[in-house]
């Protein structure tokens, strides 16, 4: 059994302390910069090429030592952590919010396909995800298509 072989338990403490190690650093780091909000996306952190039960084990332990971390950033300097949903946010446009898979032109390049804005893809993803933060959606509704836009700027002339 792999729970039991010495090689295997080594290399799991290796891989939480390594993750705490870096999770502290770059949190530590923030507060020092007199950060007050914490905006993260809830992602799937499983990595390619790895075993389901390594995926499993580096999954988890990011995310637990990440969330411990996070409330203790809370409670000793005050700085607020908020989750957002992942889905498609480097596909969404941070302006218009018109949602397409050909938007994303390469990893570095982001072009809206509705109203044209060009951006770096990851300025892009990250303006998306602070407004996922500060306009939260309506209940049962997502990113907008390119026939919602039109239909609404329509209406609205």
């Amino acid at each position: 059994m792999l729970e039991t072989d010495p090689t295997y338990r080594t290399l799991q403490q290796r891989i939480g302390h390594f993750a705490a190690n870096e999770i502290g650093r770059l949190l530590n780091r923030l507060a020092g910069d007199h950060v007050r909000e914490v905006v993260a996306e809830r992602l799937d952190s499983r990595g390619g090429g790895l075993s389901r039960r390594m995926n499993r084990l580096c999954t988890r332990t990011g995310r637990r030592v990440l969330k411990a971390r996070l409330t203790r950033l809370t409670e000793r300097h005050g700085i607020t952590a908020t989750v957002v949903p992942a889905p498609y946010s480097g596909q969404q446009c941070c302006s218009c919010g018109y949602l397409h898979n050909t938007n994303r032109k390469s990893q570095a390049r982001f072009v809206c396909g509705f109203c044209g804005k060009e951006l770096h893809a990851d300025v892009n993803a990250s303006r998306t995800v602070a407004s996922r933060r500060s306009r939260p959606l309506p209940h049962g509704t997502g990113p907008r298509s390119r026939e919602t836009c039109r239909h609404q700027s329509r209406s609205t002339a």
